[in-house]
């Protein structure tokens, strides 16, 4: 399993706004302060929004903040947002492609979609408030980053 460049780049975004709280910062900035493609960064951020996750405002006051507490926002929402549905092989699609020819009582099956609610258990508990938590572990006294 791999995640597209698209999503980590929303993770980072969503991270950079949760670093600036209730903060507006405007698409090129975050683009900048993220360092990816501002077209890529507008696409992005346009997906996030329409999810709920972030609050677009136009204007000369305008840009973009989280549209919830931190704490609300997990990595698994983010990936869905850009991903769609966790989906770790296939047969676990909604479509339900079995490659093993409808073998009773798969034991493949079985284990991806076992690992694949464990995955997804994993990415919802991991909240921005805990990302943002890990990351003032990691800041050194003299404000370096380890």
């Amino acid at each position: 399993m791999k995640l597209q460049w698209e999503t980590d780049y929303a993770l980072r975004c969503v991270l950079c706004l949760a670093l600036k709280q209730n903060e507006r910062v405007r698409a090129v900035e975050l683009a900048k302060l993220v360092k990816i493609p501002e077209q890529m960064a507008r696409k992005i951020l346009t997906r996030l929004c329409d999810a709920g996750i972030l609050d677009g405002k136009t204007g000369p006051k305008g840009g973009l903040r989280l549209a919830l507490p931190v704490e609300r926002i997990s990595v698994y929402d983010v990936v869905c947002c850009i991903e769609g549905r966790l989906c770790i092989n296939r047969c676990l699609g909604p479509e339900g492609a079995c490659t093993c020819s409808g073998v009773p009582a798969c034991g493949i099956y079985r284990y991806l979609e076992n690992l694949q609610e464990q995955i997804e258990r994993s990415m919802r508990a991991m909240t921005f408030d805990r990302i943002l938590a890990q990351n003032e572990a990691m800041v050194m006294p003299a404000g370096g980053l380890l």
